[in-house]
């Protein structure tokens, strides 16, 4: 099933995957290749776009409540940064985003819905963002917003890891 982009953290965390890491021939540490592997499957089953590759520590001491950081490529969208926290002393791991997959569309679709309450009337949007990109927590971009008599211009904030939207609207100019 596919499930939408914006919604990666708020799926990754509440789900809290647990996914087992094979033991490397140390009993101590988890086994590299397969923690990427298991941390880059959890990825890829919360987002449309492809997992191409992911890196996370050679050496990861086996610890429960241990947490590390790993990077996982999404294809044409970048790099989205996860924490992975060991869930047991058995190899169990649990993923959740440190960044916000966001869709233009969905930046659009927003702002549109958000000016239309805000003014009570229908807006063109056009926004100078990537068609879906790994944003950050504080992230900025800028769309422009027109109607029949004013343009404004929006600042679009990433508020968190879920992906959540904040508008920052300018004054309009005639």
């Amino acid at each position: 099933m596919s499930v939408p982009v914006h919604r990666l953290a708020a799926l990754v965390a509440v789900a809290g995957l647990a996914l087992l890491a094979a033991c490397s021939d140390d009993a101590g540490t988890l086994e590299p290749t397969a923690t990427q592997r298991a941390v880059g499957k959890a990825v890829a089953a919360e987002v449309d776009p492809k997992v191409t590759s992911t890196s996370c520590p050679d050496e990861i001491e086996r610890d429960e409540g241990a947490t590390f950081t790993c990077v996982v490529v999404l294809q044409g969208a970048g790099k989205l940064p996860v924490t992975v926290t060991q869930a047991d002393g058995d190899g169990a791991l649990d993923v959740e985003p440190e960044a916000a997959v966001v869709t233009q569309e969905r930046i659009t679709s927003e702002l549109k819905a958000s000016l239309k309450d805000q003014f009570e009337r229908n807006f063109q949007v056009s926004c100078d963002t990537d068609e879906v990109a790994v944003r950050e927590p504080g992230s900025t971009s800028t769309c422009a917003a027109r109607d029949a008599t004013s343009r404004r211009t929006v600042t679009v904030t990433v508020t968190d890891a879920a992906g959540t939207l904040a508008f920052e609207v300018e004054d309009a100019a005639g």
